[in-house]
């Protein structure tokens, strides 16, 4: 297929937008799960920091947790 005849019908550009649109989505998917474990890293430090005697066991019921 010639390039001008893509660019005429507009295929192309729907096809740039989609791509775009795709990484968008997965920068930001990217980004929230980055956000979350920083989050979810601080809370445990902070309960280590809170709680030093209980931290092993409740560090060890999170991972079984999510396990």
């Amino acid at each position: 297929m010639d390039p001008s005849e893509v660019l005429e019908n507009g295929s192309w550009s729907r096809y740039k937008s989609i791509c775009l649109y795709t990484l968008f989505v997965f920068w930001n998917f990217c980004g929230l799960v980055t956000a979350l474990s920083v989050i979810a890293g601080k809370l445990i430090s902070l309960e280590v920091q809170q709680h030093p005697q209980h931290s092993s066991s409740s560090l060890k019921a999170l991972i079984e947790g999510l396990a």
